[in-house]
């Protein structure tokens, strides 16, 4: 497979001290963007320890002052008070209703079960599951009452032709086999079945910009790099039609990718500094996202009749 550099190193700190170097390629074939060579399973799991941020109920990526401390609950108390005063009017959205437990959902990669305690409160009736690699995430899913998986997804007794719906946010660029990981998917959803799919955009003005610095490389974890093209040809030849993608207008990679370049050690952000960068960069994300140009960017696949 021809191949060129894109990076000469990414740094990763594993220790006070020590750096590792990872090389990022680009495909000249197909255009697919990766970490070359492949860390193994075992090398993987010393980057995945039991305090990484989605196995946690709470990753909160600001760091709070005494003054962010007054002015976030000043803010709380003006948007509860404005809340209060709305005469009771809700946000209306669109619905599915079925039967009571006749629509199953799964969240895969779902970590601490933060996403499923959202969907439980929107949709009550809904047969929620989940799947993630961390027992020691599972664990804690599992206590708050959902039925999870862990361990080998390929071998999972998940029973095919299930799901109406599956999740996969910021996962597919983990995997070790992405592809097959969406063609067993493919095969638990339903005819007709919908994938929800969030990952990094390296097709991005944020990777252009900051390079070897762009928070989302976020080395050696994300093990492949999609944009459009190559995530579109990948899900068609697993066996999905995509019907839509939408470019997020969040600039938490951009503001991310900041802080990087200037500070490698604390990767927690002011809530002062945060809102003001927010502000700077928010009128940019709008006009990117129109373009397709942000970092994140989320696809929707239906599974082939």
């Amino acid at each position: 497979m021809d191949r060129i550099a894109l990076h000469c190193c990414i740094l990763e700190k594993t220790g006070k001290t020590d750096t590792k170097l990872f090389e990022i390629q680009k495909c000249l074939n197909c255009g697919l963007v990766y970490i070359h060579p492949q860390p193994s399973v075992e090398e993987l799991k010393n980057y995945y320890p039991s305090d990484y941020g989605p196995y946690q109920n709470d990753a909160n990526p600001l760091k709070y002052g005494p003054l962010s401390r007054v002015i976030k609950d000043w803010y709380g108390r003006v948007s509860r008070s404005k809340n209060a005063s709305s005469n009771g009017k809700k946000k209306v959205t669109k619905e599915i209703f079925v039967e009571k437990g006749k629509y199953h959902f799964m969240d895969f990669g779902c970590g601490s079960g933060m996403y499923l305690e959202k969907m439980r409160r929107l949709h009550p009736d809904w047969h929620l599951s989940g799947f993630d690699n961390s027992e020691t995430a599972c664990m804690q899913t599992r206590t708050k009452g959902f039925d999870v998986q862990s361990g080998d997804f390929i071998t999972s007794d998940f029973p095919s032709n299930r799901f109406d719906q599956i999740m996969m946010s910021h996962v597919v660029e983990h995997l070790n086999d992405p592809r097959m990981v969406l063609a067993k998917l493919n095969d638990l959803l339903k005819p007709g079945g919908t994938l929800i799919l969030s990952t990094p955009n390296f097709d991005s003005w944020s990777e252009k910009v900051f390079g070897t610095y762009w928070f989302a490389l976020e080395t050696p974890r994300h093990l492949f790099l999609f944009d459009k093209k190559t995530l579109s040809r990948l899900l068609q030849e697993t066996g999905f039609v995509v019907e839509s993608i939408e470019y997020s207008n969040d600039v938490r990679v951009a503001i991310k990718s900041l802080n990087y370049l200037f500070d490698r050690t604390d990767m927690r952000i002011n809530f002062i500094v945060w809102h003001v960068l927010w502000s700077a960069f928010k009128p940019i994300g709008n006009v990117l996202a129109l373009f397709g140009k942000t970092s994140i960017m989320t696809l929707q696949a239906r599974k082939c009749l």
